[in-house]
């Protein structure tokens, strides 16, 4: 009896381990931008999770003039083209959240922004932000947490 217990409990603890490793997982939609050149002047940009974690690998980045927008989907960088905003009333500020939907072909990303903090000097403003992207292509669909700054 002990044997079998132990053989169900090595079973289950490998078979659990494959579903659970990132070998074993499907790869996700979002990657990080591959062309360094897309992150030049005036824009926002975005890195996975809080950005003091992950200086470097942007996922999304957007000029401040022209909303020419990048993202990486699927392992091609993708530019998007810009569909529609809601903006918080009383500008920005601390806490005001906005959303942003943009599209390709057969993708389609939603962001939802929530600023955290706004530094204005003689030179411009500076605003950081917390994001939430949803990136769907075709069936597939991705949450992507992220958080990034528009400025110069």
């Amino acid at each position: 009896m002990r044997v079998i217990l132990c053989l169900c409990t090595i079973l289950f603890v490998t078979l659990g381990g494959v579903e659970s490793s990132p070998a074993g997982q499907k790869k996700g939609l979002v990657g990080n931008l591959k062309n360094p050149d897309l992150i030049i002047g005036c824009q926002c940009y975005s890195v996975f999770g809080k950005s003091s974690r992950n200086p470097s690998g942007v996922i999304f980045v957007s000029s401040a003039g022209d909303r020419e927008t990048w993202m990486n989907i699927d392992g091609v960088d993708t530019k998007l083209q810009f569909v529609s905003e809601t903006k918080s009333k009383g500008g920005v500020r601390v806490g005001s959240r906005y959303t942003e939907r943009y599209a390709a072909g057969a993708i389609t990303v939603d962001i939802l922004f929530i600023v955290t903090s706004v530094k204005r000097d003689g030179y411009g403003e500076t605003t950081r932000f917390s994001a939430t992207f949803k990136v769907r292509k075709g069936s597939r669909f991705q949450v992507v947490k992220g958080s990034g700054l528009c400025g110069c």
